[in-house]
């Protein structure tokens, strides 16, 4: 953290750099950037973070403080592999830099408490078991974190054709967004029985 620290002094002020670090301290080690806005928002208003949080955010990739994290590849980007600049979708997540996570109080067991108590978002991947199947689309029951939802697959998001599914079929989904008409989640399906590890 320290040589961090020393390396962000070229670009902010030691009051900024606080503001920075404490920004991420306690947090999560993997999140949206919807979720970092939140958290600038409540917590960072009149701030370098509200003010420029994406030059921030691009500095701290430049400096391997952040990297990305894709859940539905389970694929990393990070700055000394030569990737350009961090990724900003509803896909990826941002993620902090494993040798600097117990600096700044973070754990995966955090992770997974703090997401228990969350809606879903888009990008999110879960454990998806069929519970209905018509012509054009599945209806899904949704797994995540001890907690259960109602999922909904057209089907163009299926990776397979519809007749081979079977009530009761378990899949790994990622969240395309949420219907509130229907009080459901969009979701795409990708066509590989679950593992132990889906809830990363």
């Amino acid at each position: 953290m320290i040589e961090i620290r020393e390396e962000l002094r070229a670009l902010y002020s030691p009051k900024d750099i606080d503001i920075i670090i404490s920004c991420f301290t306690g947090f999560r080690v993997s999140f949206s950037y919807k979720k970092l806005v939140k958290r600038v928002e409540e917590y960072y208003k009149g701030t370098i973070l509200e003010k420029d949080l994406l030059q921030v955010l691009n500095d701290l990739y430049r400096l391997g403080f952040v990297g990305n994290y894709l859940p539905s590849a389970k694929t990393y980007r990070w700055q000394h592999r030569g990737d350009d600049g961090i990724v900003l979708s509803d896909e990826w997540r941002i993620m902090i830099h494993q040798a600097l996570q117990g600096a700044l109080s973070l754990t995966t067991s955090q992770d997974i408490a703090v997401s228990k108590s969350e809606r879903l978002e888009k990008g999110d991947m879960v454990l998806a078991k069929v519970v209905a199947i018509y012509k054009t689309h599945v209806v899904m029951d949704i797994e995540h974190y001890g907690r259960n939802y109602i999922g909904d697959i057209k089907v163009y998001n299926l990776e397979m054709d519809i007749g081979e599914l079977s009530l009761g079929d378990e899949f790994r989904a990622m969240v395309l967004g949420y219907n509130p008409k229907y009080k459901s989640y969009n979701l795409s399906m990708r066509y590989e029985k679950p593992s132990c590890d889906l809830m990363t």
